[in-house]
């Protein structure tokens, strides 16, 4: 898993799924994203890696 947080409109389908779901995540909002979906929406320039939200920039609480 993965925090992203989404630049724009994203869909994925995930793979295990066979193309029989399609989650759709909203621009501007922040997400704990499988990895792969996380990796296919940075390529897609659709999303940024971001730290857990709540957290400081090292990653505590």
């Amino acid at each position: 898993m993965a925090w992203v947080r989404f630049e724009r409109d994203f869909e994925f389908d995930p793979p295990a799924r066979g193309g029989r779901v399609t989650l759709r995540y909203r621009a501007g909002r922040s997400y704990n994203v499988p990895r792969a979906c996380a990796l296919r929406a940075k390529a897609a320039g659709a999303a940024v890696s971001i730290s857990r939200p709540g957290t400081d920039e090292a990653g505590h609480d």
